[in-house]
């Protein structure tokens, strides 16, 4: 169980820092698929233990040294995340562990038809950085036309 649970902690943290996320989507559903623990609610709070002090601490300096976080929009997101959270963490109690990772399973699936209608949207993508930051070529993943 414990070499397990560093290899979810390591690949989910690598995929999260390289991709900018928490890495949670990872944790949770290795915690659910491996039952590492019993049940889909512990997962999430499981997981929302693990990322507090990665995201919160040395994402977000990385980020502000590089100058790269919009205060202003990021303090009116997070404060109606605040709300949103508490919401769906009430919520959720309302409902199975099968239906949570049914919702999460369409969620996924819809967040990633998005991303991949995005990504034909976007041109110029060279695999360089830029002052803005890193960007990425997806050309070894998505294959030219």
């Amino acid at each position: 169980m414990i070499a397990l649970a560093i290899a979810v902690g390591l690949i989910s943290g690598l995929i999260g820092g390289f991709f900018g996320l928490s890495g949670s989507f990872l944790i949770i559903a290795a915690l659910s698929y491996f039952k590492m623990v019993p049940d889909q609610h512990t997962a999430a709070g499981t997981t929302l233990f693990i990322i507090l002090p990665p995201v919160t601490i040395l994402s977000v300096l990385y980020f502000w040294k590089h100058k790269q976080i919009d205060f202003k929009l990021a303090w009116w997101i997070m404060g109606f995340y605040v709300v949103g959270s508490g919401i769906g963490t009430f919520g959720s109690g309302k409902f199975s562990d099968k239906q949570i990772k049914l919702y999460i399973a369409i969620l996924f699936f819809i967040l990633g038809i998005i991303s991949l209608v995005t990504y034909t949207k976007i041109k110029g993508v060279t695999g360089t950085k830029s002052d803005s930051g890193p960007s990425m070529s997806f050309s070894t993943i998505v294959p030219k036309e």
